[in-house]
């Protein structure tokens, strides 16, 4: 029986494992993508407001060390860079439309804690929520103009 941490971390994989097999399926997923950001800007644009989009890496793209550790499948996977695609696709969505993004890539990578700052099920703890409020407060302040 697969423990309940590599069912999880599979899950997360899934799409990128389908990806690697299907790599000319990267414009249709960057397009389901586009799909779900442009509701959100356009009923934030229809409000005068902006919405800003906070980047949390999944742990494969943060510790790939460490997730190429649940296996061959995974390392294949995680090797693949169609995780990393998916990410890039969906932030030049982003790009695409002028939207304020806040990377927290860096922001969990910079004391060297990052590996931490994740659960067991590869979510994040309350402490890396803490490094996402404070990698978010920049971006918001810019657009509240402080």
């Amino acid at each position: 029986m697969i423990g309940q941490s590599r069912l999880r971390f599979w899950q997360g994989l899934n799409q990128a494992m389908y990806l690697m097999d299907h790599p000319d399926r990267l414009p249709a997923i960057a397009k389901q993508a586009a799909h779900a950001i442009e509701p959100m800007e356009c009923e934030a644009e229809a409000h005068n407001v902006r919405v800003p989009w906070a980047l949390l890496p999944s742990f494969d793209l943060m510790f790939a060390d460490h997730a190429n550790g649940l296996g061959q499948g995974a390392e294949s996977v995680i090797n693949s860079g169609a995780q990393r695609r998916m990410r890039n696709a969906f932030v030049a969505e982003l790009t695409k439309r002028g939207a304020v993004i806040a990377d927290l890539d860096p922001a969990l990578k910079a004391d060297g804690r990052a590996t931490t700052r994740y659960a067991k099920d590869f979510h994040i703890y309350r402490d890396a929520h803490r490094v996402a409020a404070k990698a978010l407060a920049a971006p918001i302040n810019k657009l509240l103009g402080r």
